[in-house]
């Protein structure tokens, strides 16, 4: 397959051309991302090109290449049940045998242990480059800091396999319980209504379902309902990553405020659960 990419479009800086070829490598990770065919549509020599790469990204086109092919890898084998072959091609590696290879020196387990690995670490995973970013998020532990839930209205539970909706099973005294959570959301109400009707297919909303105690990672977002779910779909690659967090491979919780039916904005925390560290609390 040719790559997307039109030759007259990119712009006259330096860094303008770096970063519409980054977004090149990102659209086509499957595909022949030589040095020779990224050079000759940057318009740069070979060494000029990679001089330019490093600069900006702090990183040489190759190790960026293949560190984004891990990273998008990790999580197709986190969520899904591809084997190692079909993720090697998926993601552009000539072999299974090559992919095993890299995928062991990158992450320091194989494919399988990492698969296997109840905790998910998401500082090994290079996000991909973006000039601007910003990002809202707070820790909080539960019980201690459970008003920051408790002033939602309306939740939707995700497993973080994709494959099935998981309750986390622990004694009751343990849990945070949600009754509160639920008391007006009924079909009357703008928000549960309008969600229920536009959910994402791999979203189930549960009124039974409680929050073991234990460390949280509190993402916010505010905007459409189409801006959400643009957002939801670079929670793994981007956002998480670029945290650092380390999560709890179980659930993830969106939790919404009550909002006005006139406007089309929502005010959303994402509740992911993550390993007790420290370090991750400075």
């Amino acid at each position: 397959m040719a790559l997307k990419f039109i030759q007259g479009y990119l712009m006259v800086s330096s860094k303008s051309v770096v970063l519409q070829l980054i977004d090149i490598i990102e659209r086509n990770i499957e595909n022949d991302l030589s040095m020779d065919k990224l050079s000759e549509l940057s318009g740069y020599s070979k060494w000029h090109f990679q001089r330019l790469f490093q600069k900006y990204v702090e990183m040489n086109v190759g190790s960026y290449i293949r560190y984004r092919r891990l990273s998008k890898a990790a999580i197709l084998l986190k969520q899904y049940k591809y084997t190692v072959s079909e993720l090697a091609e998926m993601v552009g590696f000539s072999s299974h045998q090559s992919f095993a290879r890299s995928f062991q020196q990158f992450f320091g387990e194989s494919p399988h242990k990492f698969r296997m690995n109840p905790i998910w670490d998401f500082s090994k995973l290079l996000p991909p480059f973006l000039e601007n970013y910003a990002l809202t998020y707070e820790y909080i532990s539960l019980p201690h800091d459970s008003d920051a839930v408790n002033e939602h209205v309306f939740c939707l539970c995700q497993s973080l396999d994709k494959e099935r909706l998981r309750r986390k099973k622990s004694r009751r005294r343990e849990l945070i319980p949600f009754e509160r959570l639920y008391r007006k959301t009924g079909q009357h109400n703008p928000l549960a209504q309008k969600l229920t009707e536009t959910a994402i297919e791999c979203f189930s909303r549960v009124a039974d379902f409680s929050f073991p105690y234990g460390d949280y990672l509190l993402i916010s977002f505010y905007g459409t309902l189409c801006e959400f779910y643009d957002f939801s779909k670079h929670l793994y690659e981007l956002h998480l990553p670029r945290i650092g967090a380390k999560v709890n491979s179980s659930f993830i919780i969106e939790l919404y405020r009550e909002s006005s039916s006139s406007t089309n904005e929502f005010d959303i925390g994402i509740l992911i659960s993550i390993e007790s560290d420290a370090d991750n609390h400075d």
